[in-house]
This record gives structure tokens, sequence and C-alpha cells, in this order.
């Protein structure tokens, strides 16, 4: 089971915000080795510097637009105005997004199941790169001074956009129950109704923090989430003792359980029915109160752990 193409982990928004929290936690020097490899970047003029802000540092620039790189190079989908040329999607590798680890619901508690029973899923016959394995094979390479200085550029967009996708909850979940059988692709699979529309559960965790990709809004919302008592992350247990990629993908899982699924007590209905047309609008059942509040503080918390940890890993690798 996998995530489906549509799939994202935070939105553009959220990688940048990450990415400048962790700016901001470089230091010059740091930051001039970081702009030395990005600059080897084989899409750095056509992507990473394309749009540069007037007034913005370049540098800054494109260290912010290299944490949403993985996600543009991703196939064309219907709709689409832009045409991705294969120099561009030969870069995709969109396993390397998110890992499988199953919240498994007893069927008793999925909500609106059908009578059937849930089976277990199958299993790939061959073995994909899951979004720790990538995250670490990424990380040697940044580091190593040796590797081709394209190689190293490509990695550490790769560095910068994991580290980000394995804070989103929804990224190191799937629900599977009655009505998901085979996982409910992070949350893609259920519907729910915010009271601005219906999305399917995945998309709206992914656009918690804004959709306005501008600098200024990036800028902003990363200095509110820093100036945040509750976002500071070296008060924050988690920051102290869980020092590696699977401990963070951990706690994630269980923020997905915990507070994305609410245990499972979460109603939503089947996106697919919804697209369909087999349920209305007015079907879709709405979120909880104080869902979206809570999920917002829960987020923040998360982008603030993510661009502490990833300033961390970068300072690691430049002392290489």
């Amino acid at each position: 089971m996998g995530l489906s193409s549509a799939s994202f982990a935070w939105n553009n928004v959220g990688h940048m915000v990450v990415a400048e929290i962790t700016y901001k936690n470089l230091s010059d020097a740091e930051r001039t080795q970081i702009a030395e490899i990005l600059k080897e970047h084989p899409h750095y003029k056509v992507f990473l510097t394309a749009d540069v802000p007037k007034g913005v540092n370049e540098d800054e620039w494109a260290f912010l637009k290299a944490a949403t790189w993985p996600d543009w190079v991703r196939p064309s989908r219907a709709g689409d105005k832009q045409y991705k040329d294969p120099k561009i999607t030969k870069f995709n590798r969109p396993t390397w997004h998110y890992m499988n680890d199953p919240f498994v619901l007893e069927a008793k508690s999925d909500t609106t199941q059908p009578a059937t029973k849930p089976v277990a899923a199958s299993q790939p016959t061959t073995k994909e790169v899951n979004i720790l394995e990538a995250l670490a094979d990424n990380r040697a390479i940044l580091a190593d001074t040796t590797a081709p200085a394209a190689d190293r550029a490509v990695a550490l967009c790769w560095v910068l956009h994991l580290t980000g996708d394995l804070h989103q909850p929804l990224h190191a979940a799937s629900m599977i129950s009655a009505r998901f059988p085979q996982g409910d692709k992070g949350g893609n699979d259920q519907a729910v109704n915010t009271g601005a529309g219906v999305l399917n559960l995945h998309k709206v965790w992914d656009d918690l923090l804004g959709t306005a990709q501008n600098y200024t809004a990036v800028s902003f919302m990363a200095g509110d989430v820093l100036r945040d008592p509750r976002c500071d992350v070296q008060k924050h247990d988690d920051y102290r003792k869980h020092q590696t990629p699977a401990e963070w993908a951990e706690e994630s899982h269980q923020l997905a359980v915990s507070l994305v699924y609410l245990e499972g007590n979460l109603s939503t209905a089947v996106m697919s029915d919804y697209q369909s047309k087999k349920i209305a609008d007015t079907e879709v059942p709405g979120l909880p109160t104080m869902y979206l509040e809570n999920a917002r503080d829960v987020a923040r918390v998360r982008v603030a752990l993510a661009g502490e940890r990833l300033a961390d890993v970068l300072k690691a690798a430049m002392k290489k």
C-alpha cells in the first residue's frame, strides 16, 4: 500500500517554513557552504533561483525552494498547466516521502464500516525504499565531500524535504480497517468537511500552515513559530530525548493515532464515494469542535522540531 501520487507532506509553505527556521539556526559560514553546494544543482537556474523575490537574498531563497524541489519533480497531473519534462521527472521518488506504519483499527470501531472484515495488505514483490532509508542514504551523500557536486546538491534537497515530511503525522501512518483493508494511504482515502469544503484528511494536515508561498508570509510564519513559547523545542522532551529519524517517525505515528485519527473515533466518509458523487457534501462528516485549532498547534510544534533538527543535521554534515 502506498500514498497516491497526489499526496504531499506539508504543502510548499510548510516545507519553506521548516527551511526558514533551519536557515535562521545556521551560521554565516554554514550558509555559505550550503549555498555553494546548491549552486551545483541541475535545476539551480530553472527552479531554485528562477523566481527570487525582489529584495530577498538569492542564497536564502534557493535554500527555501530546495525544500520544495522533491515535490516539484513529480510528474504533471491532470489539470496541471505546466508540462514536466523527463529531465525533471526522472528525479521523482514517490515512495521516499513516507512510511506505512500501520494503525490497525478494530472492525467494530470503524465508522460506517461495511460488513466485510479487514484483510492483510498485500506485500509488494520488490522492496520499496521508504522515507527512513532515503533520508539515511541522502544524508550520507551530502556528508561525502568526494561525491559528485550535483549528487550532493540533489541529496541536500532530499534531506531538507524528507526531514520535513517525517514530521507530518500522516507520513508515518496508514489506518487499516474494514473500510480501508489496504490502508487509507495516509488519510488520502478519508473525506471530511472542514466547513469551507470537503477535503481528504491528508490535505487538511498538509495545509495547516496556510497556502501563501510568498517570502513575506513564509518568513513571518517562521518567526511567529520561533517566538511562540509553546514551540520552544529546547523545552520539549522529544527534542532532547529523540535523536534519530526513526524516533521522529514514531512521534509522528503516535500523533497520527491520537490527534489525527482520534484513536479511530474521527468520523469520515470514503473519499472515492464523494469524488464519484455517491454522497453529497452534506453527507461528509464535519470535523469536531476545536479539531483544526488543535491540529494547527500540533503542526506549529512539528515544524519547529523539524527546523531545529534539520539545522542539527546540516551542521553535522558541514563539519565533514
